[in-house]
């Protein structure tokens, strides 16, 4: 009476559907990036025309002392500021009075594009896992 045979549909399909992706997620990253961008500018926009404050001008200071060779590179580049090391911070002073002299719009603006990789980079990995990864797996994952 019962028969142990396998209860089949021919409605379902074997494999889930795939879409051709490599369009799609080129398209996607490109409205990821100017969504970033357009709301990062909303956010920073005002700060743009400001000038340096009191922790910016110990750096440039620092940054005189290095260029006019009072001090070595790597010397500069790990100088403690108050209980901070920061060399990269460094480099982007570095870096922005090399393309806009004393004036802080090129370091504005380099700090907003590093704002604007690190939300780019986040949403990258949250959308990086496979769809059927819960986001509590994908919270754990990363640590």
């Amino acid at each position: 009476m019962n028969s142990a045979q396998p209860i089949t549909s021919s409605a379902a399909p074997s494999q889930p559907f795939h879409r051709d992706s490599s369009a799609i997620r080129a398209r996607e990253i490109a409205l990821l990036i100017c969504w970033l961008l357009t709301c990062g500018g909303l956010v920073f926009w005002r700060s743009f025309h400001v000038a340096y404050g009191f922790d910016d001008i110990a750096h440039l200071h620092a940054l005189a002392a290095y260029r006019s060779g009072e001090i070595s590179f790597t010397s500069w580049l790990f100088e403690q500021h108050n209980e901070h090391v920061v060399p990269l911070l460094r480099l982007y002073f570095m870096a922005s009075t090399r393309l806009s002299g004393l004036s802080s719009a090129a370091m504005h603006i380099l700090i907003f594009m590093n704002y604007a990789a690190g939300a780019f980079a986040c949403a990258w990995i949250s959308t990086h896992y496979d769809e059927h990864t819960s986001s509590m797996q994908v919270n754990f994952s990363l640590l």
